[in-house]
C-alpha cells in the first residue's frame, strides 16, 4: 500500500496572524539596522483602509517578505508555498503570521476564496508571480509569469501594487538594497493581457531602478 504523504492542505488548516504584529515589531527594526534598506514610493499604502489591494514582487531571496511587509502599516497576508508549511521546526510558527499555503502541484480553487475573504475585508495580499526564487538570472531579469496573481486582481476587482527590489542582503558590503513600488494600478479584465501588462511593468522598473 503506497505510503500517504504527510502535508498541509489549504482548505483544511486553520491560519491567523496572531503572532505577525510582534514578529513584525521585533525584525524590522534588526532588518533596518543590518541591511539598510530603501523604501521608494511607500506611501502608495497610505489611505488604502478600504480598498483591496494585491501586492506583486520579484523573487530573489528568502528574506523578500519581511521587506516588502516592513513599510506596511497593515497585515500582508503572503502566498506561500505548501513545503515550507510542512517545515518541522517553522510550520506551527508559520501558521500564525498570516501566510495563505499553496499546493503548487495542483489546482486549488481553496486557495483563491480564501484570498477572496481577505480582500473582502480589505485585508492586503501578496504573492511572487514569477512563482518561485530567481536564482539564477540577473536582476533585470524574471522568470515566466503565472496567470493566478492576474486572476486573483481581476476576481476580485483589486488594484495591484508592484513592487521590485534590487541589491543584496549583506550585512558588511551592503549594496544598495532598495524596495520600489508602483501606484496602484486597475488591470484589464483579461488574464493574459494582464498578466503581460504586470510582468511588462516590473521589468520596466527594474530597468528604470
Amino acid at each position: 500500500m503506497e505510503k500517504k504523504k504527510k502535508g498541509l492542505k489549504p482548505y483544511k488548516i486553520k491560519t491567523d496572524d496572531k503572532f505577525y504584529r510582534p514578529m513584525k515589531t521585533i525584525l524590522s527594526p534588526i532588518a533596518k539596522i543590518l541591511f539598510r534598506p530603501k523604501f521608494i514610493n511607500k506611501e502608495v499604502f497610505d489611505n488604502r483602509d478600504n480598498k483591496k489591494t494585491i501586492i506583486l514582487c520579484n523573487h530573489r531571496y528568502n528574506l523578500d517578505p519581511i521587506m516588502i511587509c516592513i513599510p506596511v502599516s497593515k497585515t500582508v497576508h503572503f502566498l506561500g508555498k505548501l513545503e515550507i508549511m510542512n517545515a518541522f521546526f517553522i510550520k506551527h510558527f508559520l501558521r500564525h503570521v498570516g501566510i495563505i499555503p499553496v499546493d503548487r502541484t495542483k489546482k486549488s480553487p481553496e486557495v483563491f476564496q480564501v484570498v477572496k475573504e481577505y480582500l473582502d475585508k480589505n485585508e492586503i495580499i501578496a504573492l511572487f508571480p514569477e512563482g518561485t526564487r530567481n536564482k539564477n538570472l540577473s536582476e533585470t531579469k524574471l522568470l515566466d509569469f503565472k496567470y493566478g496573481a492576474a486572476k486573483m486582481a481581476i476576481d476580485n476587482d483589486a488594484e495591484v501594487i508592484i513592487a521590485v527590489q534590487k541589491g543584496k542582503f549583506n550585512v558588511i558590503n551592503n549594496e544598495g538594497l532598495a524596495i520600489k513600488f508602483s501606484k496602484p494600478i486597475k488591470l484589464e479584465k483579461d488574464v493574459v493581457k494582464a498578466t503581460k501588462t504586470i510582468r511588462k511593468k516590473m521589468l520596466e522598473m527594474l530597468e528604470d531602478f
